[in-house]
């Protein structure tokens, strides 16, 4: 059986640009598709290795808020992934060697606080956030106990998490 952690150390990051490996296990009958991508390249005068890219959404129903809908996209994509190969096959120990980059597309960017929507990941040190333009909003119903309008807005969120 080809094993992640056979791929990765039976090639040389100087021979090779990205390293895909997919590897497939079966648990309970259930087919569980779990992928690794490594892509090297440099910014900010650093190397920096791609390990995971997670992605997720979220909605503020009443208000049109979309620091709560960009919030709650973030928090959807975290609950997504496990970060445990960053332990257990690369063999990392702290959260200092991570680069987290985060983009954020819903409507009206500009009113997004960024200081909030950062909080959920508040324990990793280096984290760039991108808000951009995207996402949905529509018509919905004003409900003046969950705030104020009557406006929904969806958010998307991007999440990389890349090794120094």
């Amino acid at each position: 059986m080809l094993t992640i952690n056979n791929i990765c150390y039976s090639l040389s990051v100087s021979q090779i640009e990205v390293v895909l490996a997919i590897h497939f296990l079966f648990f309970t009958e259930r087919f569980i598709d779990c992928s690794i991508m490594i892509l090297h390249y440099t910014e900010r005068g650093m190397t920096l290795k791609r390990y995971i890219v997670e992605f997720g959404s979220g909605a503020d129903l009443h208000g049109g808020n979309v620091t709560e809908a960009a919030q709650k996209a973030i928090k959807d994509a975290m609950s997504h992934c496990c970060l445990c190969g960053i332990h257990e096959v690369l063999g990392l120990e702290g959260l200092n060697q991570l680069h987290i980059k985060v983009k954020v597309g819903c409507p009206h960017p500009e009113k997004v606080d960024r200081q909030e929507v950062l909080k959920y990941l508040s324990f990793y040190k280096d984290i760039e956030l991108e808000v951009v333009e995207g996402g949905l909003e529509f018509q919905g119903i004003h409900v003046a106990a969950m705030g104020e309008g009557d406006k929904i807005v969806l958010a998307n969120a991007a999440i990389t998490v890349y090794i120094k």
